[in-house]
Protein backbone atom coordinates (compact mmCIF):
# COMPACT_ATOMS: atom_id res chain seq x y z
CA UNK A 1 0.00 0.00 0.00
CA UNK A 2 2.98 2.32 0.48
CA UNK A 3 1.89 3.50 3.93
CA UNK A 4 5.11 3.82 5.90
CA UNK A 5 3.25 4.11 9.21
CA UNK A 6 1.60 0.73 8.59
CA UNK A 7 5.02 -0.72 7.77
CA UNK A 8 6.42 0.63 11.04
CA UNK A 9 3.50 -0.84 13.00
CA UNK A 10 3.90 -4.20 11.27
CA UNK A 11 7.59 -4.31 12.17
CA UNK A 12 6.84 -3.23 15.74
CA UNK A 13 4.27 -6.02 16.13
CA UNK A 14 6.77 -8.70 15.14
CA UNK A 15 7.37 -10.54 18.43
CA UNK A 16 11.13 -10.82 17.95
CA UNK A 17 11.57 -7.14 17.09
CA UNK A 18 9.19 -5.96 19.79
CA UNK A 19 11.03 -8.01 22.39
CA UNK A 20 14.37 -6.28 21.87
CA UNK A 21 13.61 -2.87 20.33
CA UNK A 22 11.90 0.27 21.53
CA UNK A 23 9.37 1.96 19.22
CA UNK A 24 11.91 4.71 18.48
CA UNK A 25 14.47 2.10 17.42
CA UNK A 26 11.88 0.43 15.19
CA UNK A 27 10.93 3.72 13.53
CA UNK A 28 14.58 4.46 12.82
CA UNK A 29 15.24 0.92 11.59
CA UNK A 30 12.33 1.16 9.14
CA UNK A 31 13.54 4.56 7.93
CA UNK A 32 17.04 3.13 7.42
CA UNK A 33 15.64 0.14 5.53
CA UNK A 34 13.39 2.22 3.28
CA UNK A 35 16.20 4.64 2.42
CA UNK A 36 18.78 1.88 1.84
CA UNK A 37 16.43 -0.26 -0.26
CA UNK A 38 14.61 2.53 -2.09
CA UNK A 39 15.28 0.96 -5.49
CA UNK A 40 13.39 -2.17 -4.42
CA UNK A 41 10.56 -0.39 -2.60
CA UNK A 42 8.95 1.94 -5.16
CA UNK A 43 5.68 1.95 -3.22
CA UNK A 44 7.48 3.97 -0.53
CA UNK A 45 9.13 6.48 -2.92
CA UNK A 46 6.97 9.29 -1.56
CA UNK A 47 8.26 8.59 1.98
CA UNK A 48 11.99 8.52 1.18
CA UNK A 49 12.70 12.28 1.54
CA UNK A 50 10.97 12.44 4.93
CA UNK A 51 12.79 9.29 6.08
CA UNK A 52 16.14 10.81 5.07
CA UNK A 53 15.27 13.96 7.00
CA UNK A 54 14.34 11.96 10.11
CA UNK A 55 17.60 10.01 9.87
CA UNK A 56 19.64 13.21 9.68
CA UNK A 57 18.23 14.31 13.05
CA UNK A 58 18.03 10.90 14.69
CA UNK A 59 18.38 10.68 18.46
CA UNK A 60 18.61 6.88 18.70
CA UNK A 61 22.17 5.73 19.32
CA UNK A 62 23.39 2.99 17.02
CA UNK A 63 26.47 0.83 16.93
CA UNK A 64 28.32 -0.98 14.19
CA UNK A 65 28.36 -4.72 14.62
CA UNK A 66 28.15 -7.86 12.54
CA UNK A 67 25.63 -9.75 14.65
CA UNK A 68 25.83 -12.38 17.32
CA UNK A 69 26.53 -15.48 15.25
CA UNK A 70 29.02 -14.40 12.63
CA UNK A 71 32.24 -16.17 11.72
CA UNK A 72 35.11 -14.27 10.24
CA UNK A 73 35.86 -14.85 6.58
CA UNK A 74 38.53 -17.51 6.14
CA UNK A 75 40.91 -18.01 3.25
CA UNK A 76 41.04 -21.21 1.22
CA UNK A 77 44.34 -22.07 2.89
CA UNK A 78 42.75 -21.75 6.33
CA UNK A 79 39.84 -23.96 5.29
CA UNK A 80 42.20 -26.60 3.89
CA UNK A 81 44.32 -26.55 7.05
CA UNK A 82 41.20 -26.89 9.21
CA UNK A 83 39.95 -29.79 7.09
CA UNK A 84 43.33 -31.53 7.28
CA UNK A 85 43.46 -31.07 11.06
CA UNK A 86 39.98 -32.55 11.43
CA UNK A 87 40.91 -35.47 9.18
CA UNK A 88 44.03 -36.22 11.26
CA UNK A 89 42.12 -35.96 14.53
CA UNK A 90 39.35 -38.27 13.62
Amino acid sequence: SGDIDLLKLAVLHDPLVGAVSTPEEVWQMVDEMVVAQAAWLPQYAHAIPAARERLSTSKVKTREWAGAARRSVRSIEELRAEKAALKQAG
